[in-house]
């Protein structure tokens, strides 16, 4: 597929708003953003999926949100009966360049005649196209066929845009569209029919809704004579709320007079499903109530009957009883209706507005020809799939339920494509398969550097629709180039989530949050890395009855050993600081911890550092508006009978400090924490417990985060992106800097430090709480775990701008850091000396030239900031004076 330049420049022009350098640049690793490789799979599945089945074998495609191609891609894959994956991986087939996620679900279609499939898709540059292609996923035509021009093609948001079936002779596809040439009218909608396969004809009937009216919620079905499309039109503020139904041949006009029926009075509908039902047709939408007079019956879900020309044989009927859940307000987004023996599943989803637990469980239903309608039941799990994007297939060895998957986190977004076999009783079967990992949700990440490499570790959500989280690691070379894959660290079936990872001895301790299974809360694991194949058997660091405990730090220490401390929840509102040491074999001492910080009120947020002879500990006390920081200095090795140490007060609780931090720089301990809204602050603390002068490191930022540099230290902080200041031994500021815009404020930020000055630091792209806290209950987006190497002390270009230029300087390419789109783009130049001019609303101009062996980019023109660079093949990163 060829792609448009242009709205690569666009993106790029948006990105470069936000991806500038404002102080010293600071040099990174041949790897600047690793997010795909970190962890295994970068695609952020946009939610639409489509299958067919061809007698022996299945295709199924959907839409995935991929970084380099700035918008979203359509993947594809063959299955087999069992869900399981033919012919290698998913492979790319189309790119949308759609950067829009309010274009809405249904920007593509899929149908199939024999072993022919038809895709159909939409990118607003080209408008729709179809192309056929084989089961194993190569093209039967050359190129794809343009069916509406982009000026013909507007679609609306989460309207249902696209659809497409076929029978043994033609592919028919319905698009909704503003149908007249040029598009003066309401939004109508054309039908495509598309054959036969040994002649590609295209014939299209065009029907405009009527004036002051919006068509949508469009569906379509095949018998052997042709083709039954069906859609809803919607006049202002929901009035004239119609469900329609057309009947077109295999080719000519429409056969008959199209139908028409009212939704409800005060009652919208939309969102139509259309299936072969005996020797006709079943059609089943959802009508929205306008007036909320009562709580219960505030969305119908209907179905009726037609004869095989499209004409209604019965009356409309209620297809879901609206009081499953109670006599409550019930949510419901759309009916789809699926084949199975001699009639249909309908299925539906339904939640209580609200409600987190359940936000979205499926009701199915099954349709008889002979006319009796079964009882309604659960569609499998809570959420595992939505209506709307599951297919239901008869194999041959039973059926096939394919479609979109989610969390149980109303507030997560994280989606995958998978495959599972139903009982008889139309529920899950095992073993089910993930097709598309989506990108998990991957958050609350840790690192530590052992001298050799560094382990990145975090928590994933990568395990299909048992929906429980893992602990995934993967190590990164001291040149921060990843080392392997990611590997598996946690393998309970319950949630596993919020590690911390320190290294001793030559080897990695990683330990986390383990779902204890019920109401009781957490329970603190741990589990011992040396490789990818060499990851001990997880053990228990804390398991107390009655006692939630989670938010875990480690550190290690001389010998061997490390210390973790943990948030120890009595669930009496008065939370306590618990540690324990652990060696090098496993032993823990003692068992389920000792309090470190035990004054009443809340204490969380706690971080670890081994030091000379000894473990420095702080955390945060009190809630968000007076909150203290504390630390205490404990022992490097197991107390005969360990006691509560003297607690040191880095900020009194009117301070409103929050997310402190300790490193150790060989000599003492240096605490950091942020005043909210004021400050980053910091102070010394030595062996003895003796705290040092408070320092104010710089004003604003939030989050910091501290490793050690020679005698002194780096400091890392959020201020609109990721402001880093070298503190000297004495805590003075020598330099600072500020990078990788892309930041947000509140994130995860872990940095581990090589003996080669080298510091990786790991974050998560999604928006969650600080990873020494469990990050449920946020709006937690899926995304990737990416990394940064940087080296303080060397010029060169900043991290949210890599340029790169090849041996002979054919091409020169630099990788943008944007906030939008939300993955980074690749955009290539070549060598010969290039202006773009201004995007109108983005006064900025980016130039590239390229003068014998050097490249040099004016990148951007923006006041107060204009920065040069020059680089070259040979020694990358020399900075150009402004």
């Amino acid at each position: 597929m060829k792609r448009f330049p242009f709205f690569k420049w666009l993106f790029a022009f948006l990105s470069a708003t936000v991806a500038f350098a404002t102080a010293r640049p600071l040099a990174i690793g041949p790897s600047l953003v690793d997010g795909e490789d970190l962890t295994g799979d970068s695609a952020h599945m946009d939610g639409e999926v489509h299958s067919v089945w061809l007698g022996n074998r299945g295709v199924v495609v959907w839409t995935t949100w991929a970084p380099a191609s700035e918008g979203s891609v359509i993947m594809g894959a063959a299955f087999d009966s069992n869900g399981n994956l033919l012919g290698g991986p998913p492979v790319r087939l189309a790119e949308r360049f759609s950067s829009f996620s309010s274009l809405g679900n249904d920007a593509i279609a899929l149908s199939a005649i024999g072993n022919e499939v038809l895709l159909v898709w939409q990118i607003p540059a080209l408008g729709v196209l179809a192309r056929r292609m084989n089961p194993d996923l190569t093209w039967l035509d050359a190129a794809p066929t343009v069916l509406l021009p982009p000026h013909l093609f507007h679609q609306l948001p989460m309207e249902r845009a696209l659809c497409a079936t076929a029978n043994a002779e033609r592919h028919g596809v319905v698009v909704v569209n503003p149908a007249t040439d040029p598009p003066s009218g309401p939004p109508g909608l054309t039908f495509f029919r598309l054959g036969p396969a040994s002649s590609p004809a295209l014939e299209k009937l065009i029907i405009n809704a009527a004036d002051g009216t919006y068509a949508w919620g469009a569906a379509v079905a095949a018998r052997s004579d042709g083709f039954l499309f069906t859609w809803t039109t919607t006049g202002v503020s929901g009035t004239n709320s119609m469900v329609h139904a057309a009947k077109a041949g295999l080719s000519g006009p429409i056969a008959g007079t199209p139908q028409d029926w009212p939704a409800e009075a005060s009652y919208s509908a939309s969102g139509t499903s259309v299936a072969p039902f005996g020797e006709g047709y079943a059609v089943a939408w959802t009508e929205s109530g306008l007036m909320r007079e009562s709580s219960a019956g505030q969305y119908l879900r209907r179905w009726r009957r037609l004869d095989a020309a499209g004409v209604p044989v019965s009356g409309v009927q209620e297809l879901f009883p609206v009081d499953i859940i109670g006599n409550v307000s019930v949510w419901a987004v759309r009916v789809t209706l699926h084949q199975v023996n001699d009639g249909l599943l309908a299925i539906t989803d339904e939640a209580v507005p609200g409600n987190v637990a359940p936000y979205r469980r499926l009701i199915r239903r099954v349709l008889s020809v002979d006319g009796t309608v079964g009882a309604s039941g659960l569609f499998g799990e809570l959420q595992a799939m939505v209506p709307e994007s599951t297919f239901v297939h008869a194999t041959g060895a039973g059926l096939l339920a394919l479609g979109e998957v989610r969390t149980r986190s109303i507030e997560s977004f994280r989606r995958s494509v998978t495959a599972a076999p139903l009982t008889a009783g139309y529920t899950w079967g095992q073993p089910s398969h993930v097709l598309s990992q989506g990108k998990p949700e991957q958050q609350a990440c840790a690192v530590a550097c052992r001298g050799t490499d560094y382990l990145v570790v975090w928590q994933d959500g990568r395990d299909g629709h048992a929906l429980g989280a893992e602990i995934r690691g993967r190590f990164i070379a001291l040149d921060g180039t990843p080392a392997g894959s990611s590997f598996q660290i946690s393998r309970a079936t319950s949630d596993d989530i919020s590690p911390s990872v320190a290294a001793s001895g030559g080897k990695y301790l990683v330990a986390w949050t383990a779902d204890k299974g019920d109401a009781s809360g957490g329970n603190v694991r741990a589990a011992f890395v040396s490789s990818p194949e060499t990851v001990s058997a997880s053990f228990s660091v804390a398991s107390a009855e009655g006692r939630d405990e989670h938010g875990v730090s480690v550190a290690g220490g001389p010998g061997g050993g490390f210390f973790a401390a943990w948030r120890n929840d009595p669930f009496t509102n008065n939370d306590d600081i618990y540690g324990a040491w652990i060696a090098g074999d496993g032993t823990v001492s003692p068992v389920n911890g000792f309090p470190v910080g035990d004054a009443p009120g809340k204490q969380r947020a706690v971080s670890v550092a081994g030091g000379g002879s000894t473990y420095g500990v702080v955390w945060r006390e009190g809630n968000s508006d007076s909150s203290a920081a504390y630390g205490a200095v404990v022992p490097g090795s197991p107390a005969a009978v360990p006691v509560t140490p003297a607690n040191v007060v880095f900020a009194p609780g009117s301070s409103r400090a929050h997310a402190p931090a300790i490193a150790w720089n060989g000599s003492q301990y240096r605490v950091v924490w942020y005043r909210r809204g004021l400050a980053v602050e910091s102070a010394t603390l030595n062996e003895s417990g003796a705290k040092g002068e408070t320092i104010v490191v710089r004003s604003g930022g939030s989050t910091p985060a501290i490793v050690p540099r020679g005698n002194g230290w780096e400091v890392f902080a959020f201020d609109g992106g990721v402001a880093l200041a070298s503190l000297n031994a004495g805590g003075e500021e020598v330099d600072s800097s500020r990078f990788a815009r892309r930041f947000s404020a509140e994130e995860t930020l872990a940095v581990a430090v090589a003996p080669d000055g080298g510091i990786l630091i790991a974050y998560p792209t999604g928006l969650i709480e600080n990873g020494r806290e469990p990050a449920s209950g946020n709006h937690v987006s899926s995304g990737g775990i990416e990394t940064v190497l940087i080296y303080p002390e060397r010029n060169a270009i900043d991290p949210a701008l890599s340029v790169a230029v090849d041996g002979t300087l054919t091409t020169l390419q630099w990788k943008i850091d944007p906030y939008f789109p939300r993955d980074a783009g690749l955009i290539e130049f070549s060598p010969n000396f290039q202006t773009w001019s201004p995007v109108l609303r983005y006064s900025l101009v980016i130039t590239a030239g390229a003068t014998g062996a050097d490249a040099i980019v004016t990148f951007p023109s923006l006041p107060g900031a204009r920065q040069f660079f020059r680089l070259n093949s040979s020694s990358p990163g020399s900075l150009l004076p402004p």
